[in-house]
C-alpha cells in the first residue's frame, strides 16, 4: 500500500514531525495518522466516461440513482436486470 500525506490537512508546523514519522515505517504512526485523515488511499476509475455512461443509463431506466462503490460490471447487470 502507498499513502500520501494530505498536506492541506496537516498544520505547516507538524509537517516535518509527520513526513519523519512516515519515513520510520512504524505501524502505530500509519494506524494514527490513517484515524487523524492524515493520509489517503489514492484510487483512480479505469475509464470514468463509461462508467458515468453507464450510471446515467441505470438513472434512465431504473428511475434512482445508482450506488457509487458498484463497478462497470455491477451497473451492466443491474441495468439487465430492471430492463
Amino acid at each position: 500500500m502507498t499513502y500520501k500525506i494530505d498536506h492541506a490537512k496537516t498544520p505547516k508546523s507538524q509537517l516535518p514531525y509527520v513526513t519523519s514519522a512516515m519515513q520510520a515505517k512504524d505501524p502505530s504512526y500509519t494506524r494514527i495518522f490513517e484515524k487523524m485523515g492524515y493520509l489517503t488511499r489514492v484510487m483512480v476509475a479505469d475509464n470514468k466516461d463509461d462508467l458515468n455512461a453507464l450510471r446515467e443509463l441505470y438513472q434512465e431506466v431504473v428511475g434512482k440513482k445508482p450506488f457509487n462503490g458498484w463497478d462497470a460490471d455491477k451497473l451492466k447487470a443491474k441495468i439487465a436486470e430492471a430492463s
